[in-house]
């Protein structure tokens, strides 16, 4: 799958939750038919070999891994500190008083049920931001047109909070490879960035080297799908001013309350841990953020 396992290497159903990966294609055929071959463990995830003319699938009974795990009831629920509303496009975490004036739009990593990030949202609103996190078409928005939909979205939750004054886009994995991409397009309306677990962006054509936006890039150790090695190989493509925070032993699936993800490498420190960790750097940046736009002079009438 090489570099593209973190976002689009990965079909899935949703009813059934079964992930089909083509592992290898001959030159010169396409064929689909195929014959079961055989079974293994690997990671807790059951493996079903299929091999048929000159290419060879691989199908994953992935089971429960991209469902949200040990996420309380409670979590989800409105109480004195927080207002929580879920729709089928987003989950919004609204602070009842110590309103900050920013706000933070946080996009799912692909697959993975929004509800997994809920943990980390909600105490980031009992800090004081309004956060919501947008529910991705398909689970990982796979077309460019799923991509400019979750765009405008974000914008149209902007457009109707109008009371928060200033915007930080963020995401995790696949979600932020789209987050990085509003920033490009869309970098007009927002303040900030914060790239999760993710080597995004790492094309040119997504460069922001010459962005404005105070970004900040959360990865870990351990993350078998955004190692260290693409992270840092695609560095050029952000700013020189970059917030670079290295969480030592964490990996690509306890940035979130979800299962261990195929292909990701075991952590060495605890969710729990990982989670605090992403926490204060994500808190950092918001907190940055507002003072860095606090000490813009204010527009010429």
């Amino acid at each position: 799958m090489g570099n593209k396992r973190e976002d689009h290497g990965i079909i899935l159903s949703q009813r059934s939750w079964l992930l089909s990966t083509r592992l290898f294609e001959s030159s010169g055929s396409h064929s689909a038919s195929c014959s079961l071959s055989g079974w293994y463990t690997q990671g807790g995830h059951k493996l079903r070999f299929f091999k048929g003319g000159k290419a060879q699938f691989v199908t994953v009974g992935i089971m429960n891994s991209f469902r949200a795990q040990g996420v309380g009831r409670s979590v989800l629920e409105s109480d004195q500190r927080v207002t929580v509303e879920e729709t089928n496009r987003f989950i919004r975490f609204q602070p009842n008083g110590n309103q900050q004036p920013t706000g933070f739009i946080f996009f799912p990593g692909g697959m993975v049920q929004p509800q997994a990030y809920a943990p980390l949202s909600r105490t980031l609103s009992e800090q004081g931001f309004a956060v919501f996190i947008i529910k991705l078409p398909f689970g990982s928005a796979p077309l460019a047109s799923h991509e400019t939909s979750v765009m405008e979205q974000a914008l149209e939750i902007m457009e109707i909070n109008g009371t928060i004054e200033h915007w930080v886009v963020g995401g995790h994995s696949r979600g932020a490879a789209i987050a990085s991409r509003f920033a490009l397009v869309g970098g007009e309306s927002l303040d900030g960035l914060i790239l999760v677990g993710t080597s995004h962006p790492r094309e040119e054509a997504f460069d922001l080297s010459d962005t404005t936006l105070d970004v900040t890039k959360i990865h870990a150790t351990n993350d078998g799908l955004a190692s260290m090695e693409k992270v840092e190989a695609n560095a050029r493509y952000l700013p020189a001013d970059t917030t670079w925070v290295l969480i030592d032993g964490g990996n690509h699936s306890q940035f979130g309350y979800y299962g261990s993800q195929l292909g990701d490498n075991a952590a060495s420190i605890s969710r729990a841990e990982q989670q605090e960790l992403t926490l204060h750097a994500i808190l950092s940046a918001l907190n940055r953020v507002q003072k860095k736009v606090a000490k813009w002079p204010a527009p010429t009438p």
